[in-house]
């Protein structure tokens, strides 16, 4: 709901790519900043009463890079549990269900539970948010994220490869991890940005193969799509090498990836409206 000069309206908001955003610009005569904000709203509407709003999409969330250093913590460390990729942490509970070796109900249990709560978190942040106000609340979403993860960090302090089965330290590893990989999906869902997956590839990689020129089709996105591969390979790679290690090491690479994102988030952002302030006056 956007509250004017004239009264109220509901409004629908639509994350978009920069071709559909300029075309939709050019369709909507949307030449007015509202200020403050990345929203513009149509030139004939009265001032004060936002009618027609739209915005465009930022593709500056966390790479994939950080979720695929996550999982590799979590699947080499933790004993077989993913806290970032429930579709892998469903299809590992079920086989701990029907007693496959060297998987834990208990731990896959833990891990699916702290997601929701986590994702429920975010997403109770989110709903409040003004349209206004999205991008504030989604760095708040990244600072809780940064300090559980942090908390995750000193937790493993001392640990390499496998941590052994029950202890304290892994159960609150994938607690925090799982907590923070929850809230991090509900702000990557909530900014929508089209074929920037940073949990799951299987999507990705459909669309790079079925949209591309062997398809007959015309390779959209194709860097970007290609982008999220690579650094979500790179990603694993790495973390799978500090493991062996420290724990403490890949974790920090993860909270170090996310803060220098989150940072760039925010810069990019600043330099943004005060780009469109400066335009407008």
């Amino acid at each position: 709901m956007l509250r004017g000069k004239l009264g109220a309206t509901k409004v629908g908001i639509l994350t978009i790519t920069d071709e559909e955003f300029n075309a939709a610009r050019r369709i909507f005569n949307t030449q007015h900043n509202i200020p403050g904000s990345p929203y513009f709203v149509a030139g004939a509407v009265p001032s004060g009463l936002y009618d027609s709003v739209i915005r465009q999409a930022s593709d500056r969330t966390h790479t994939p890079a950080f979720r695929a250093t996550a999982a590799a913590v979590s699947f080499l460390s933790l004993g077989r549990v993913f806290t970032a990729n429930m579709t892998g942490n469903v299809v590992i509970l079920a086989f701990a269900v029907a007693h496959a070796p060297g998987v834990s109900v208990a731990r896959s249990l833990t891990a699916l539970g702290a997601f929701l709560v986590g994702a429920a978190v975010g997403g109770k942040i989110l709903i409040r948010a003004r349209t206004d106000a999205l991008l504030q609340s989604v760095l708040l979403i990244f600072a809780l994220e940064i300090a559980f993860l942090a908390a995750a960090m000193f937790a493993a302090l001392g640990h390499n490869g496998v941590l052994e089965y029950a202890s304290a330290p892994l159960y609150t590893i994938i607690l925090c991890t799982a907590l923070a990989m929850g809230m991090r999906n509900a702000a990557v869902r909530k900014l929508g940005v089209a074929d920037l997956t940073t949990t799951v590839l299987t999507l990705t990689i459909t669309g790079l193969a079925a949209d591309s020129s062997l398809a007959g089709g015309s390779n959209p996105r194709w860097q970007r799509r290609l982008g999220s591969i690579v650094a979500m390979f790179a990603g694993a790679a790495v973390g799978a090498l500090l493991i062996k290690r420290s724990v403490f090491a890949a974790l920090a690479l993860a909270v170090a990836i996310t803060s220098v994102c989150s940072a760039l988030l925010l810069a990019a952002n600043r330099w943004s409206l005060q780009s469109r302030a400066a335009k407008a006056g």
